[in-house]
């Protein structure tokens, strides 16, 4: 096995093509093809972690470097998503072994033009959550808001929805993580005009260390500024 973190820009069309393999394998019946820029609806990838053997893309995590707030705080996430392995290769540890390989790359790896992440973020379904909690992850309780997924343009300079620190948005998947839905941008593609946010309570949010330990996360509703992971 053979596990790789590459960042977005850096993939070959080669790459590309078997990450386009992989997801399409899980969800193009039910939602179609894979877009790396927009995939499912959610915000997409600077860094991709990977796994293979002889030549075949077996997994797959992914996470954006993005600054939202938490409270009155700005914080630099990972926000993680694309969590996929391939259904004959589950049940053998791949998976924890991506996250575990996926946190570390958070702490190490640098991001052209990006901050370091201060903590990896994800959202998911409550019956995943022990899969993430195994692998370092920290279940939080939050407010979190976020453009909607069906979104293609985001509103600059208006500020949070919750009313505090500076505004704009941001964009990134997962088989372990949530559901794919429609497309959508980023916000360097994004043109001006009116978004729909979506404000929910209780769905599972988790956090893991990164340059800062768990326990300095933030008091606060999270303002995810851009689409989810």
């Amino acid at each position: 096995m053979m596990f790789r973190a590459v960042l977005h820009s850096d993939l070959s069309r080669r790459e590309l093509e078997c990450l386009r393999d992989l997801f399409d394998g899980e969800y193009f019946r039910e939602h179609g093809p894979w877009d790396p820029d927009a995939p499912y609806g959610y915000a997409p990838a600077d860094v991709h972690v990977v796994v293979s053997s002889d030549g075949r893309l077996l997994g797959h995590v992914g996470f954006q470097l993005r600054g939202i707030a938490v409270g009155v705080c700005d914080v630099v996430v990972a926000g993680t998503g694309g969590v996929l392995v391939r259904k004959e290769s589950r049940g053998i540890g791949l998976g924890a072994a991506l996250m575990r390989r996926a946190q570390a790359a958070m702490r190490s790896f640098d991001v052209p033009g990006k901050p370091k992440a201060e903590f990896g973020y994800l959202g998911c379904r409550p019956e995943v959550v022990p899969f993430y909690q195994a692998t370092g992850w920290r279940r939080i309780d939050v407010v979190e808001c976020h453009v909607s997924m069906g979104e293609k343009r985001v509103s600059k300079g208006e500020g949070n929805a919750f009313g505090k620190g500076p505004g704009n948005a941001g964009k990134d998947p997962g088989s372990a993580g949530k559901d794919p839905a429609n497309a959508g941008k980023d916000p360097a593609d994004a043109g001006d005009g009116p978004v729909s946010i979506v404000v929910s309570e209780g769905a599972p949010v988790l956090i893991c260390a990164a340059s800062r330990d768990v326990g300095e996360w933030p008091a606060g509703p999270v303002d995810l500024r851009g689409k989810p992971w």
